[in-house]
């Protein structure tokens, strides 16, 4: 955005697609929830490190254990998810 070299207009068009961009990853985490997506839902949601130990506590052994391997498989590269 601070690029001087570009236009006011191509700089505004970064700024779109970066919003997109980042609006389609947080869709990962909250749209589309109900029972069938609940547990790739939570894994994004361990990924943007949003829930708690304390949060992921209240789900089942059962539960917790599928959202944090699949948030393993679907972190980015040389990220480690965690609970906060």
């Amino acid at each position: 955005m601070r690029d001087d070299k570009l236009s006011a207009h191509d700089r505004y068009l970064r700024l779109v697609r970066l919003i997109r961009e980042r609006d389609d990853r947080v869709a990962v985490a909250f749209d589309d929830v109900r029972r069938s997506t609940a547990i790739q839902r939570l894994a994004a949601m361990i990924n943007f490190e949003i829930v708690s130990s304390v949060d992921l506590g209240r789900f089942t052994p059962a539960t917790r254990e599928s959202a944090t391997a699949l948030a393993e498989i679907l972190a980015p590269s040389g990220k480690r998810p965690k609970a906060r």
